[in-house]
């Protein structure tokens, strides 16, 4: 690759790598643009700082995804314009103008945990308060009872044996990650639910079937089919948002803080192993307390102007 002045060195491998990527990668000309974009603004980083392309430094290329992060740019836009940056140096690699990449190592921040979705008590009766009209939807709905009730991951509940539910006293032993046990309570609504399926689960299966809930051909029922089901439920009971099993974990975790403000309890239900893990559900605590303080408290709104 012949090469220019230093002065337009940079333009110059600048329009070579945009070739590249036309001709060779035939990429879309959307993607084209912002592979471009996201050099370009590396070009005017390095002329701020009196350097070139083949001059810069990884401790520099790190202290400009820095300056991005400062800036506010989300960690899924540096993510991207890193991945831009080593695309470009491993290309200059490639055409032997670089003897290594100076993107090498580099990461991005890690993007925030957005908080999990959840189920407010009206949306809940909502969802669960519905007519049973035959052998699916009781089934379904002593699933999504045990859930609630228990904060049961899917796979939790799609496990369940016959042996695990100690129906006098409300109790369930389930098998979590690591294949660790725990046992769980479960209250009276999730109890009148699972004896209803229970009388209907008689006609499905035989003596060898342990597993408690089943399909009509009596087989175990699969996660997939569980995420399926309250998908549909939520469509029906006119949910505005795409319902999954984890929404009512994640309702049965925030409920249950809301009233008890046990975060080590919380952490016990749900078997989690670190704390730090069901800490996010304060979030959502803290998130409603503070909605709750702006309507009622009359020193919460802005102060009017003085003339």
């Amino acid at each position: 690759m012949s090469l220019d002045c230093p002065k337009t060195m940079d333009n110059k491998l600048i329009e070579q790598f945009e070739l590249y990527l036309k001709n060779e990668l035939r990429l879309s000309i959307h993607t084209l643009k912002a592979y471009i974009s996201d050099i370009r603004s590396l070009q005017n980083f390095c002329r701020a700082n009196n350097i070139t392309f083949l001059k810069i430094k990884n401790t520099e290329l790190t202290s400009y995804t820095r300056h991005l992060y400062s800036r506010g740019l989300s960690a899924k836009s540096i993510t991207r314009k890193i991945s831009s940056f080593k695309s470009f140096f491993q290309y200059l690699v490639k055409q032997d103008v670089l003897r290594s990449n100076p993107c090498s190592g580099i990461k991005a921040p890690k993007a925030p945990k957005g908080l999990p979705k959840t189920l407010n008590v009206d949306e809940i009766s909502r969802l669960l308060n519905v007519k049973l009209t035959n052998h699916t939807k009781i089934r379904d709905h002593a699933i999504f009872e045990l859930i609630y009730s228990s904060g049961l991951r899917v796979s939790e509940v799609v496990g369940l044996n016959i042996e695990d539910v100690a129906m006098d006293d409300k109790i369930l032993t389930v098998k979590g990650k690591g294949n660790k046990m725990r046992a769980l309570p479960f209250g009276n609504v999730a109890k009148a639910a699972l004896n209803k399926w229970l009388d209907h689960r008689i006609k499905i299966s035989s003596v060898e079937d342990r597993a408690i809930f089943l399909t009509k051909s009596g087989q175990r029922l699969s996660v997939r089919s569980v995420q399926k089901s309250i998908r549909s439920w939520g469509i029906k009971a006119g949910i505005n948002q795409k319902l999954s099993p984890h929404i009512l974990r994640h309702s049965f975790a925030t409920h249950m803080l809301e009233s008890s403000k046990d975060l080590r309890l919380v952490q016990e239900l749900l078997g989690h192993e670190s704390l730090s893990t069901t800490q996010i559900y304060t979030h959502l605590d803290f998130d409603h307390l503070s909605k709750v303080y702006d309507k009622a408290h009359p020193r919460s709104k802005k102060p009017s102007q003085k003339v």
